[in-house]
């Protein structure tokens, strides 16, 4: 879509433009990539100030009034809709996950002080849940009884710690406390009399818990012990419901931590109504679940992809890529999964999620590498993949303590690769290849989103885990170029379709001419041939036919009956020596000289038939003569009778049933011409050679025709002034007709 910029006419006053300058917020353009000017808006009207050497103008909207108006460039939108797309789906994770996490509603809340927190004046139903955040009582290396009260005085001195937070961040009586280890959480909450049913969610209390409420067991996730053998970590994110709301919660937790560097409660621990708890866990559970599918079937389509087209092997990569993503998301979800479904051991959990961390930085790298290959270097593909091949292979034979301990150093190099693939990218958007800028629009989300979770996994940040979104949007950026992928194929198909019908097209005429020309070439050189073989039998032929004349000297000699076949003889002597002419003139493209007088037609057809009687081919068809004309013609009489000869000779050719084959011979006249047709009742002719047909050697009857008796009778009859044509039903039979015109009484040559 696009839009255009319009101005006016100077206004008769506008002088007033310079108090208007104060209020005005600048914005710099280009005006066709070249002129730099600026344009003020005020009040809705933009005002346009040109560089130099120019009055002002004022910039208004198509709708209103406009004077003169003159079109001076069009600018598109497209871009700035893109770019506002893109901040959009930037800012889409952060807003998300603050939406939808039960912690965020605006307002203060109270935290503990030494031990106690008090929320009485708290109302959940209005304010929503609140965070146990603050000074918790800490017991380190021991584990208290929960039914048992601080007596002032006492040994049980507990030291004072920050919820949340790891143990490393803390000492106590001066010592740092170690990461490993176990020891008790306890916090005093007051809550108001009149307080709906409450339920705590238990959260990241690495890694085995057992939490007492005034003395009764609420929640337990694994085995929390004073050893590592007698310890078992488990999942920690449960849902407790108390059963009573007493005025005073005395909240007890046994934490133990041997599998985990990061030990303690580390997340903030919430309270609030059954019902908002539930709903909010159901919440994250719904959109871990969305997540988890969304990002499968979309894996799964990529794979149909490749099995359909197997060339395409960056296909088959993204959807590795989407599978351990999606499987990521599934196994760390910050949701309880009790009574949902099976559950694995806190370890195996934690192993899957590591590996398929581990995987997903070589899968991925190989997918970019597929998309720009002349941008990414093999050697440095070689080293990601190396890299995260061995620590892959590594983590199934380390126990979880010390794979928590590898995780920051390969988050390290997933951050140094993370600005080399950056770098990748850019140099593929600055040699604009296809899809760059949003494949670089979908990285650069889960580039953010992915230095946020190691961040807050390290607890440089308080944040939350984000990659899952940025990793969704991320996906849903591949559909989209998967999308424009797919358009680029049809675009080039269709150019390449396209143009390779034009060539078809180009070559097929090419082709048509070759034919034409090796046609026209063999015909040059036959009719040469024949014109050189003509010109050497003519004078042999013609010397044979020379003895024939002594038959002239002998007309007083014979009687009446033995002249009239003297006669046929010297004129088939004569027709004879016209012949070899025609061949002759035929192949050197000469004209042929005729003797026109005028012949009564009955004569030409009467002198036919007796020679028809005497020809092998002809003399056993049965031939009617339908003459309803009869006068003169102005021809040349042995000429005539050839072209009759051949056209009845190849009419008996046709006939296939000799006793039901007929040939008619049809005289008319038809204004100042005779007319004559010889019509057969055979085989037929072809329609597709019809026009073929009186063209020189070309024959329908194989080795026993020559292909020159057609295209000598149309010599003859154009010759004559006349025309010759043709007209065939293939199965009833064919009709050829020529002209020629009547006598006049005058003796042409």
């Amino acid at each position: 879509m696009m839009t255009w910029i319009y101005y006016i006419s100077p206004l008769p006053d506008i002088s007033s433009i310079r108090d208007w300058l104060a209020e005005l917020n600048i914005i710099t353009v280009k005006i066709q990539g070249k002129v730099k000017k600026k344009i003020f808006t005020y009040r809705g009207i933009r005002i346009f100030i040109p560089k130099s050497g120019f009055h002002s103008y004022l910039f208004i909207n198509i709708n209103k009034f406009i004077l003169s108006v003159k079109k001076i460039n069009r600018i598109p939108i497209s871009i700035h809709i893109i770019r506002y797309a893109l901040l959009c789906l930037t800012v889409l994770p952060v807003l998300i996950v603050p939406a939808c996490s039960p912690e965020n509603n605006g307002e203060s809340k109270p935290t503990a002080v030494r031990g106690v927190l008090d929320i009485s004046p708290w109302n959940f139903t209005k304010k929503g849940t609140i965070k146990l955040d603050g000074e918790w009582e800490f017991y380190r290396n021991r584990f208290i009884d929960p039914l048992m009260k601080p007596v002032p005085g006492s040994l049980e001195v507990p030291s004072y710690i920050t919820v949340p937070s790891r143990w490393p961040e803390h000492t106590v009586d001066g010592r740092p406390i170690t990461s490993t280890g176990y020891g008790t959480y306890r916090l005093k909450i007051l809550i108001p009399r009149d307080a709906p049913p409450l339920s705590l969610k238990f959260r990241s209390i690495h890694t085995a818990y057992r939490a007492y409420i005034n003395g009764r067991l609420i929640s337990a996730r694994g085995i929390a012990a004073e050893t590592a053998a007698a310890s078992r970590a488990e999942n920690v994110y449960c849902i407790a419901d108390l059963i009573n709301n007493e005025p005073v919660l005395d909240l007890v937790i046994h934490v133990s931590n041997y599998s985990h560097k990061n030990g303690g409660i580390f997340i903030s621990q919430l309270l609030g109504t059954e019902e908002e708890i539930h709903r909010d866990n159901d919440i994250l559970l719904a959109i871990n679940f969305f997540l988890f599918g969304s990002i499968i079937i979309i894996g799964f389509y990529y794979l149909l992809l490749f099995l359909l087209h197997r060339e395409d092997v960056a296909f088959l990569f993204f959807c590795l890529f989407c599978i351990l993503i999606a499987i990521r998301i599934l196994v760390m979800g910050n949701v309880d999964y009790t009574n949902r479904f099976i559950t694995f051991s806190w370890d195996v959990i934690y192993h899957i999620a590591i590996i398929t961390f581990y995987l997903a930085l070589p899968v991925f790298s190989i997918y970019l590498s597929l998309l720009y290959p002349r941008e990414f270097h093999r050697p440095v593909l070689y080293v990601i993949i190396a890299v995260g091949s061995l620590f892959s292979l590594m983590a199934p034979f380390c126990n979880s303590l010390i794979l928590s301990w590898l995780v920051p150093v390969y988050d390290f190099f997933v951050i140094a690769c993370s600005f080399y693939m950056t770098s990748v990218i850019i140099l593929a958007l600055k040699r604009k290849r296809q899809g760059s800028l949003i494949f670089f629009s979908g990285y650069l989300i889960i580039l953010l989103t992915i230095i946020n979770d190691i961040l807050y996994d390290n607890a440089f940040i308080k944040t939350g885990f984000l990659s899952p979104f940025g990793l969704f949007i991320f996906i849903l950026f591949q559909t989209i170029l998967l999308s424009q992928r797919f358009k680029w194929s049809f675009l080039s198909l269709e150019a390449m379709t396209k143009e390779l019908k034009n060539n078809n097209d180009h070559l097929l005429k090419v082709l048509i001419n070759l034919r034409g020309t090796q046609e026209l070439l063999i015909r040059q050189e036959k009719k040469a041939v024949v014109g050189n073989l003509a010109s050497g039998l003519a004078h042999e032929i013609k010397n044979q036919l020379h003895s024939l004349s002594v038959l002239e000297f002998m007309d007083d000699k014979l009687n009446h009956e033995d002249r009239e076949y003297i006669r046929y003889i010297l004129e088939s002597r004569d027709r004879i020596s016209s012949m070899v002419d025609e061949v002759r003139a035929l192949g050197k493209e000469e004209e042929t000289s005729y003797t026109f007088t005028p012949v009564p037609l009955s004569r030409i057809l009467k002198e036919t038939l007796v020679l028809i009687k005497i020809d092998p081919d002809v003399k056993n068809r049965h031939i009617m003569i339908a003459e309803h004309f009869s006068g003169e013609v102005m021809a040349d009489k042995n000429k005539i009778i050839q072209v009759l000869l051949n056209l009845v000779r190849n009419a008996a050719h046709a006939l296939e049933n000799r006793e039901k084959g007929m040939i008619t011979i049809r005289t008319d006249k038809l204004e100042a011409m005779a007319v004559i047709h010889i019509t057969d009742n055979g085989r037929g002719i072809s329609p597709e050679i019809l026009d073929t047909i009186w063209e020189p050697f070309f024959t329908t009857k194989g080795e026993e025709g020559t292909g020159l008796g057609l295209h000598i009778c149309r010599r003859i009859v154009e010759g004559h002034g006349g025309t010759i044509g043709c007209e065939s039903v293939r199965g009833e039979g064919t009709t050829f007709t020529f002209s020629l015109p009547l006598a006049d009484g005058k003796e042409k040559r």
